[in-house]
């Protein structure tokens, strides 16, 4: 990850019975894909892959 200061995200993965979300505190200049490492949730749930799975902000599609 960025050095720097920190700023707060969120990752959220919705689910039709439950969400995962997680506020993380990260450096400034983290990507998207260092966030979603970082949170654990690709751990959590081992069927998702950022290949494949789309991602976005705020509701708008973004890259890693």
């Amino acid at each position: 990850m960025a050095e720097g200061p920190e700023i707060e995200v969120q990752v959220c993965h919705p689910l039709p019975s439950s969400s995962f979300l997680l506020t993380l505190l990260v450096p400034a200049g983290t990507t998207i894909a260092q966030a979603i490492h970082a949170s654990g949730v690709l751990a959590r749930f081992p069927e998702l892959d950022l290949a494949v799975n789309k991602v976005g902000v705020f509701g708008k599609l973004k890259t890693l």
